[in-house]
């Protein structure tokens, strides 16, 4: 038996003139049926005793000590069906009057997913269809191109665009097919039923035309007339109201399906114009707006919604949603703020009620390590991340079907946070457990974790590729090829239609590349390049040029080591050249110009192909007076084409670089004459 609870907080919403009626009358009925009424059904709530649903539908409960205005959590129950409009009944209150009835619509357990499925089959077969002939139109046109046509690579990029819109839509699709399956059409208007007709026979633009602009906004424009005129009929209009709000929504889920997005933004707008304290219908705007990244908007809907829900567990998932957008936005202490309060309302209501809500406790922990792992607070992460991990090992024992991969999941990030913090048993050891839910899941189902798995295996390829490079243990370089064999293996199932697959694809070719081709050679001038980027990334911010310079000696000491013991490793020999480069620029700023004479000799004696290194030993031999190599070295280079302009360009930056510092001699101007400026 499936139970629906509907918490809601208490809240006074109405005033002493009210008539205090003290009961909550309903209907409860099967979804799209035509109104036909199910009896049978278990209502119960805290205060009343529990009733069932008569052969009408009818239900009447009794409340002892409530008001009208009061907040009723109910607790809705009968074998084999569930509940459908639970987001409109989350927001029930007690009615001025008994007659103002509440609407329960419920469907047999299935029906909406195998409604959602067929929604879902026609999006996907009108969205290949609409692709298809796009891509082919564009593709004519490409034939008819001569090869070096400019428009080609504008075509080229079109049909780049038009996939990724395809790919977007396709994630998108499982969800739009959800939301069309929840309307009842039984309380939907005459425009909504002729619409959904169309749809359900795959014509999405004949969908789209009978809920066109005119006939939507007249349609609302005649329950508002009628509202406004007709106070007797009151209960009558706002159910058109409703049902024209309805409208707009429901054709931006067609036109969403149709990739009309600004269509879609355009009508959901119209749909909270026109009640903008409507809790759902802001929520899937935001959420709307999110899928399409555009995060300001996401938050100002998310923010509305907010402002007008009166249950506290949409409260507190609505600020989660608010902290995601926050995060994505790089604001970070509006996002902390916002995942605090939500944790601190589900962790109250996980109290009352822990079978219910700790799943909610243990995502907003796990979204709030993800932020403090962006902002490297990884002490934070870490406490976020076990107390997520605690909460779903401990549900996973009494349900591992519904929460095993959410442990994976966390333990997998537990890996990564471990990773880049070097603490390496603890990566290890959070990988594998991650890695063993992981494979015995998608053995079982891999149409549902075979992505999850592969994710998992990337982020252990890279960890192998890390331990390789830190102990230059070879066993490494084995693990890790036959990590990316399993990768290979999996992907090789899959096209690249969707992003992630793609993105995948793009991973294993790398790691893939890395671990074939490594040599025991290769890892070792690795480590000596790892050990020299700490000073380097120390010089791109200190100020004092004679700091500079002790930090580039130690670059240079660290690869001169490694080069005795492999003179001619080419990686190597570029690397060393290019320090000694940088080493005569940094000479330069502190007045030895001598010494950045030498560096840059050295530089191009290891590597004569680096031959920017010219422009320093260019202004070495300047400030030395050395004028006659000087000369030379100018007159050779100046016209020769260099960085997208030539060394000319170049030559005069750098002694206007100088000059700034107050380092200038007397054959500065000598050289500007040559140069032409």
């Amino acid at each position: 038996m499936k139970r629906f609870f509907l918490l809601l907080i208490s809240c006074l919403l109405c005033s002493g003139g009210f008539s205090q009626n003290n009961i909550l009358r309903g209907i409860v009925k099967l979804q799209s049926s035509g109104s036909k009424p199910l009896a049978g059904v278990k209502l119960s709530a805290f205060g009343s005793s529990p009733v069932y649903s008569n052969s009408s539908g009818q239900f009447e409960i009794t409340f002892s000590n409530k008001k009208p205005g009061s907040t009723i959590s109910l607790i809705i129950e009968k074998e084999d069906y569930e509940v459908i409009n639970d987001k409109e009944l989350d927001n029930c209150v007690l009615r001025e009057r008994a007659d103002d009835l509440v609407i329960v619509v419920m469907a047999r357990q299935g029906e909406r997913s195998k409604q959602a499925l067929a929604y879902y089959n026609i999006i996907i077969e009108n969205a290949n269809t609409t692709f298809n002939k796009e891509l082919k139109d564009i593709n004519t046109r490409l034939d008819a191109l001569d090869e070096d046509d400019q428009d080609r690579q504008v075509l080229r990029q079109q049909i780049e665009d038009l996939q990724k819109e395809k790919e977007s839509l396709m994630n998108r699709a499982e969800d739009l097919a959800k939301q069309l399956a929840i309307v009842d059409l039984d309380q939907a208007s005459s425009l909504a039923k002729t619409a959904y007709e169309k749809f359900q026979s795959g014509d999405i633009k004949a969908a789209l035309a009978v809920l066109d602009d005119d006939a939507l906004d007249k349609s609302l424009a005649e329950a508002k007339n009628e509202k406004a005129n007709l106070e007797e009929r009151l209960l009558k209009v706002d159910s058109a109201l409703q049902q024209s709000i309805e409208n707009y929504m429901i054709k931006a889920r067609f036109c969403i399906t149709d990739r009309q997005y600004k269509a879609a933004y355009k009508n959901y707008l119209k749909a909270v114009e026109a009640d903008s304290t409507h809790v759902s219908n802001l929520w899937e705007l935001a959420s709307f707006c999110d899928e399409l990244n555009q995060q300001q908007r996401a938050i100002r809907f998310f923010q509305q919604a907010l402002n007008n829900t009166t249950s506290v567990a949409n409260k507190a998932s609505l600020l989660m949603n608010l902290g995601n957008q926050f995060t994505h936005n790089n604001s970070y202490e509006k996002a902390e703020t916002a995942y605090l309060q939500s944790l601190e309302i589900y962790q109250r209501l996980a109290k009352e009620n822990p079978q219910r809500y700790e799943p909610d406790v243990a995502s907003t922990q796990m979204n709030l390590g993800v932020m403090y792992r962006n902002l490297n607070a990884y002490e934070k992460t870490e406490q976020a991340y076990l107390q997520s991990l605690e909460i779903y090992q401990r549900l996973a024992k009494e349900n591992p079907q519904r929460y095993e991969p959410d442990v994976a999941r966390t333990q997998m990030n537990l890996g990564v946070m471990y990773r880049n913090l070097n603490a390496y048993k603890k990566a290890e050891q959070a990988y594998l457990q991650s890695l063993e839910t992981y494979q015995r899941l998608a053995k079982e189902n891999p149409q549902r974790f075979d992505i999850d798995l592969c994710r998992t295996l990337l982020n252990i390829g890279y960890f192998k590729k890390a331990l390789l490079e830190k102990r230059l243990d070879l066993r490494f370089q084995k693990e890790g090829q036959e990590i990316i064999q399993q990768v290979k293996v999996i992907l090789g199932g899959y096209e690249d239609t969707l992003p992630i697959i793609k993105a995948f694809k793009s991973h294993y070719h790398t790691l893939d590349t890395y671990f074939n081709g490594i040599t025991e050679e290769a890892l070792i001038i690795q480590q000596a390049i790892n050990k020299v980027v700490p000073y380097e990334e120390k010089n791109q911010t200190e100020k004092n040029p004679a700091l500079v310079v002790t930090n580039q000696e130690m670059v240079i000491s660290l690869l001169e080591t490694t080069l005795k013991d492999y003179p001619n490793n080419q990686q190597l020999l570029t690397r060393t050249a290019n320090a000694y480069g940088n080493m005569a620029w940094y000479y330069l700023f502190n007045r030895q110009f001598a010494e950045a004479t030498q560096a840059a000799q050295r530089g191009l004696g290891l590597d004569e192909t680096q031959e920017w290194i010219n422009t320093n030993l260019a202004l070495g031999l300047l400030y030395q007076g050395k004028m006659e190599d000087a000369t030379a070295l100018y007159s050779r280079l100046k016209d020769l084409p260099y960085n997208n302009a030539t060394y000319k360009s170049t030559f005069l930056e750098d002694l206007v670089a100088l000059e700034k510092e107050g380092i200038t001699c007397a054959g500065v101007e000598e050289i500007r004459r040559l140069l032409g400026e």
